[in-house]
């Protein structure tokens, strides 16, 4: 677990990642999706990937129809 994600378990706060990236996979859904916002929230840009499609577009656009994570890909890591 990263002192960032730690930090912020007590609340996300905004830009504390600003100029951090990371590739978070999962993103379509679970726990990948809920680090992946968590880290968009806290200002990291974030490259989102899952095994599937389903569920990558509304983790990057996101339910208010704002981009939230910077950009996702469809990709097997195994």
């Amino acid at each position: 677990m990263s002192i960032a994600y730690q930090r912020t378990s007590r609340g996300p706060v905004a830009g504390r990642l600003a100029v951090k990236a990371e590739e978070i996979s999962g993103t379509g859904g679970g726990q990948g999706r809920a680090d992946a916002l968590l880290f968009a929230r806290s200002g990291a840009t974030v490259v989102g990937c899952d095994r599937k499609s389903d569920g990558l577009e509304e983790t990057r656009v996101g339910r208010a129809g704002r981009a939230q994570v910077a950009t996702s890909v469809v990709a097997d890591l195994a």
